[in-house]
Order: C-alpha cells, then structure tokens, then sequence
C-alpha cells in the first residue's frame, strides 16, 4: 500500500500535473514507462524540472525537487526525514542520479521479465492458455448455477438457431 506521500507521483516535466501514462506517450520526458530502458529513464530523470536553485534545501524545494524526493522516498523505503536529511545541501545533480539509479534499479526485474517472455512468444502461448484454462475452472461453478436459474440445463441439448434466415 502506498504511503499518503506518495499516493500521487508528478510529471517530471511538469510537477504540476500528475504523472499519467497517456501524458508520457505524447510529452516525452513526462512519465516513466515500467520497461523503458536505463538509458530512456536517466535521461528523463535528469531532465526533471526542478528549479533555478542548485542544491536541496527541503523546506524551500520547489514542486520539481520534492517530486523527486517523493519518488526517492517511496521506493527506497526510507521516511521522509531521513531522504531528505541524506540529500540536505546536495547539488540536484546528485539527486537526480540517485533517484535514476533507484528507479532502473527497481525497475530491472520487471525490464527483464518482460524481455525474455517477449522473446519466446510460445511461452506466451502457454501462459495464455493456461490463464485461459484456469479462469474456466474458477468460472465454471458461477456459470453452471447462473444457467440453472434460467432454466438453461434443461434445454441444453437443443441447439440455438444460428440467424433467422432458412437458408442458414
């Protein structure tokens, strides 16, 4: 679960709007992507909006600067005193490397999964079939008494007319 702090991540071209995949596939630099490329989301990270100042001074950080820490804060696990007392004074040069590095960092596994399965489209297949099969099984207890309620097993064994048309 999310903490309050972090409920809500900023653009990190605007930190005045919320950060929103449907943004992120028009405004570069507006969003991360869960697979983009280490590349992709340091360039992002370092082009953050900030402000003019040059180093981290919590108690006057622009929405820019507090965004980053926002992020820093939640996927490091860490309270918001401690990121803030460890990045105190730091130029936002450094910051901006730590939350790119924490972000690639936290993203890699998910990065990783999706390249292998999409360079085996067959495991894909199975995957598929085998959710497909499992939501049957789960379904078919539901679909078995909602047929019973109207009446459906009884009429079972007679087929549906396909169109009204005589002709088939």
């Amino acid at each position: 679960m999310l903490r309050p702090s972090g409920a809500r991540i900023m653009g990190l071209d605007d930190p005045s709007a919320k950060m929103s995949k449907s943004l992120g596939e028009t405004r570069k630099g507006h969003a991360i992507g869960l697979v983009d490329s280490p590349d992709v989301i340091r360039h992002a990270i370092t082009h953050a909006v900030t402000d003019s100042g040059r180093e981290v001074r919590p108690e006057h950080a622009s929405p820019g600067v507090t965004n980053l820490l926002t992020i820093y804060e939640l996927l490091s696990g860490r309270r918001r005193e401690a990121v803030q007392a460890a990045f105190v004074g730091k130029g936002y040069t450094v910051l901006k490397r730590a939350v790119a590095d924490l972000v690639v960092t936290t993203l890699q596994p998910i990065r990783q999964r999706y390249l292998d399965l999409s360079a085996q489209p067959e495991a894909l297949d199975a995957i598929v079939v085998e959710s497909s099969e499992r939501a049957r099984l789960l379904a078919a207890p539901t679909l078995d008494r909602v047929k019973q309620l109207m009446g459906l097993h009884e009429r079972s064994h007679v087929p549906f007319p396909l169109s009204d048309s005589k002709d088939g």
